[in-house]
């Protein structure tokens, strides 16, 4: 134990820390821890992922459950152990026995006499963690021998798994004796299926043991009343239910249904075996030979059979033959006659439509003719028409222009008269301005002469501004 240093814990981390005192303190990271006198332990990390869960046993305290995912340090000051466990996966065809502590039960005195217990069922598909005061069912069932199946070993099947779907297991009934006294081994096939659960856990520890003495005797109880000639005979009622009345009826008293059970076959001494192997061969051989006599016999009768058929059909095909030819022969002659008088409607229809078309011809001639006629005087009408419209409208058109004309002289006039008003009301001497603006003469004579000829041209300038020429 160091008397005087420095420890470092990580984060993440724990650490104990013991000083010589005894004293003990957890320490979680990160940190720096000053030490007098101290040594430093770091604890074990423990975690459940997920489908796991922790289980802790404490010194002090009860045993804890912690479902995952979590994590915790072991400290030794307040745990014993922790142990990382996986869930239990119970599927939709499974189910679970759980028990659990439950309250104290206590006398009339007030003394604690016994603590009480709590059974319950849990159905699949879950994921089951238990509780600290839980604890679960172990079965430890008959099972299968692995180098039999058709063995049961005690305590070879232990599981905590409750399968509730329908099941089976084959068995082989050993030494079973006939009425005659015959030793024989009975094979069998058994199906049940789990219905109720708590009867099954209140009657029964192992179902399956049930279930092979009860198939024992009655397959005993039914051998013993028949001969071994009378029990090969009648071996198809071992695959009926109501010969194993104490399966079917033991099955029900412990919460299970037998559905079916299946005879597999039988198997006797070797001697025993023997000649039944041989008087079957036997058998068989004679049926195969009568099966081959009578198969012989069949056929035979078969081929006259047929034969006798062949020679009725042959005599059907002839006499069809001659009835298809004679068929043949009147279907062509009325073939011909159809043809014949088809040609000759087709000739009338010809002739026929060539008159019609002629008339037709005709008649559309006419027609055309007429609708020509008509047209042209049509055309000449509306000719007419137009020339008259034309000439209306050209009277009309000179009619408005010469209105036009006088309306403009009119306006002129009108405009000149404003206008000598305006300077008659302004003092002017109208007739200065008048004077003035006529400066150009009324009438300019222009001589022009040329070798050889003499020509005098009068101009005569007209109100308009156009000229007149005339030539002398």
């Amino acid at each position: 134990m160091p008397v005087f240093g420095f420890k470092t814990i990580d984060a993440g981390e724990q650490a104990l820390i013991r000083n010589h005192r005894g004293e003990a303190k957890a320490v979680s990271g990160p940190a720096r821890v000053t030490l007098w006198r101290s040594k430093v332990e770091k604890l074990r990390l423990y975690y459940a992922g997920e489908g796991q869960y922790l289980e802790v046993n404490q010194r002090n305290g009860p045993r804890l459950c912690l479902t995952g995912p979590t994590q915790l340090f072991l400290n030794p000051i307040d745990h014993e152990s922790i142990h990382i466990k996986e869930s239990i996966l119970v599927s939709a065809n499974e189910a679970l026995v759980v028990y659990s502590a439950g309250q104290k039960i206590y006398s009339k005195d007030g003394a604690e006499e016994e603590n009480s217990f709590e059974r319950k069922v849990l159905y699949g598909p879950i994921r089951y963690v238990p509780k600290p005061s839980e604890w679960i069912h172990e079965f430890c069932w008959h099972g299968e021998d692995p180098g039999d199946k058709t063995r049961k070993i005690k305590g070879a099947l232990k599981f905590q798994l409750l399968r509730v779907i329908a099941d089976q297991f084959y068995y082989n009934v050993p030494e079973v004796r006939t009425k005659d006294d015959t030793q024989i081994t009975v094979k069998l096939m058994v199906f049940f299926e789990l219905v109720d659960i708590i009867k099954m856990l209140d009657n029964s520890h192992d179902p399956i043991a049930d279930f092979i003495n009860a198939v024992c005797s009655d397959t005993i109880q039914y051998c013993s009343s028949l001969s071994y000639e009378e029990f090969v005979e009648n071996t198809s009622q071992m695959n009926e239910l109501s010969t194993f009345k104490q399966l079917t009826s033991r099955a029900v008293n412990f919460g299970y249904r037998i559905d079916k059970v299946v005879f597999r076959g039988f198997h006797s001494s070797d001697a025993l075996q023997s000649m039944h192997d041989r008087a079957i061969h036997e058998r068989t051989r004679l049926r195969l030979e009568a099966d081959t006599e009578d198969h012989r016999q069949r056929t035979l009768d078969l081929q006259l059979v047929k034969e006798q058929e062949r020679s009725a059909k042959e005599r059907e095909l002839e006499l069809e033959k001659e009835e298809h030819k004679r068929s043949m022969e009147r279907e062509k002659h009325a073939e011909k006659l159809r043809l014949d008088g088809a040609v000759e409607e087709h000739k009338q229809k010809q002739l026929d439509l060539q008159l019609l078309k002629e008339a037709e011809r005709s008649t559309r001639q006419r027609e055309l003719e007429k609708e020509h006629d008509q047209h042209n005087r049509q055309m000449e009408r509306e000719a007419h028409k137009d020339k008259l419209v034309e000439k209306q409208e050209l009277s009309e058109a000179s009619v408005a222009e010469k209105r036009r004309m006088i309306e403009i002289e009119k306006e002129k006039v009108k405009i000149e008269k404003e206008r000598m008003d305006g300077l008659k009301a302004i003092s002017v001497d109208v007739t200065k301005v008048l004077v003035a603006e006529c400066r150009a003469p009324d009438k300019t004579l222009r001589i022009e002469t040329s070798e050889g000829a003499t020509a005098l041209h009068v101009h005569e300038q007209l109100g308009t501004g156009r000229e007149v020429s005339e030539t002398c």
